[in-house]
């Protein structure tokens, strides 16, 4: 996509203009060497009922790790409290969240937010390489989703900045010493669209399957 139109961290009000802005699935790098990576799914027939269920159900079994692996087989490896160790398109990397972040620590309007209908999730990341060399630091990263579901279905939109996170509601460029390609950004947004349509399918058939209502 043409890095013009993609949305920076400091940005993302734009996302809760009415409609859909601009790219909505795309890649690009930024003039600055970031990558940006857009993803939206529109999930007809995940609805709210569907929603609840699976969410309880999915609690009630208590495997996280067998359920990440699940979401994304051969992609997902493991899943704890705060890390995961998947393969994004170059080999195992292991993603450390933070995602103790409310909307407004990531610049977002509050009033525009409710508005809107969506709820905002995300987190900053650190991206680091199983087999990386000793002196490679983590690749900062930060991550909105911005979820609505209504009784059509789910409304999906991601947007995923790697090298800026979130410090003090502000959005900070760092690299941290990499340098990223296209391929980079590729890679990624390939990863992201193929999760959440898995994420997708995965609750359909549960609840096709398990659902006893």
């Amino acid at each position: 996509m043409d890095p013009s139109k993609a949305i920076l961290p400091d940005q993302v009000n734009k996302l809760l203009k009415p409609g859909y802005r601009g790219v909505e699935t795309g890649y690009c790098l930024l003039p600055n060497g970031a990558a940006y990576i857009a993803v939206h799914l529109k999930a007809t027939g995940v609805t709210p009922e569907l929603m609840k269920w699976w969410n309880t159900w999915k609690s009630d079994k208590g495997d996280e790790d067998f359920f990440y692996k699940l979401w994304y087989p051969g992609k997902h490896y493991r899943h704890s409290y705060i890390s995961a160790l998947e393969d994004v398109g170059s080999g195992p990397v292991e993603v450390i969240g933070n995602g103790a972040f409310t909307p407004e620590d990531k610049g977002f309007d509050m009033e525009l937010l409710q508005k809107s209908g969506y709820k905002a999730e995300g987190a900053n990341l650190l991206v680091h390489a199983l087999y990386a060399p000793p002196e490679m630091r983590p690749l900062p990263a930060c991550a909105t989703h911005l979820v609505k579901i209504t009784p059509e279905g789910r409304d999906f939109r991601a947007r995923y900045w790697m090298g800026y996170q979130w410090r003090n509601r502000r959005a900070v460029f760092n690299l941290n010493g990499h340098i990223l390609a296209e391929k980079d950004a590729y890679n990624f947004a390939i990863h992201v669209a193929v999760e959440w349509y898995n994420d997708t399918e995965l609750i359909k058939l549960a609840y096709k399957d398990f659902h006893s209502g």
